[in-house]
């Protein structure tokens, strides 16, 4: 499976999940919150500032993630600035070899965090919290009606949870 970096092919696939235009409905804010909060990578950029433990994937992909590591410069700032050019990423840290595990750019010293994780975002989180929201908003919700086919809201609360829990994050204890 190929890792989802397309935003915007990740944003439609979001609102598909959380049925965002079915009642109760997810206004586009609302879809765009959630969104930003499931971010988990970032696609290394020239001239960026990032912070320590930002997690980054380069360009063209290496089969790793990186983790900016922590560091404070002489006024006790913390982040770094990426270089112009994007660095030679070091590889996989578990064969015996010559590579390095981390690489300089700019004032920024990447490690090598883990196997290049599946997408920039985390969409079964934001999909979970995206059901919850609509679940919350049927508090505000009544019947109206007898007729066949309605729903009551006890209902909406209820289809909302079960899909919460349909894209629960995975809990190892």
């Amino acid at each position: 499976m190929k890792p989802l970096r397309d935003g915007e092919k990740a944003l439609r696939k979001l609102r598909t999940m959380t049925a965002a235009d079915t009642a109760p409905v997810l206004s586009d804010e609302e879809i765009l919150d959630l969104f930003d909060e499931c971010r988990i990578a970032d696609v290394w950029t020239p001239g960026t500032v990032v912070r320590p433990g930002q997690v980054i994937v380069p360009t063209v992909p290496t089969g790793w993630s990186y983790n900016v590591a922590p560091w404070r410069d002489r006024d006790g700032d913390v982040g770094g600035i990426t270089g112009t050019t994007e660095p030679r990423w070091p590889l996989d840290p578990r064969w015996p070899s010559w590579e390095p595990t981390e690489v300089t750019d700019g004032t920024v010293r990447f490690v090598i965090h883990k196997a290049e994780i599946m997408g920039l975002w985390d969409l079964q989180s934001a999909a979970h919290n995206g059901w919850m929201l609509k679940a919350a908003k049927t508090s505000s919700m009544y019947a109206v009606g007898t007729e066949a086919g309605n729903m009551h809201p006890e209902q909406v609360h209820a289809q909302c949870l079960a899909m919460a829990r349909t894209f629960s994050p995975l809990r190892i204890s």
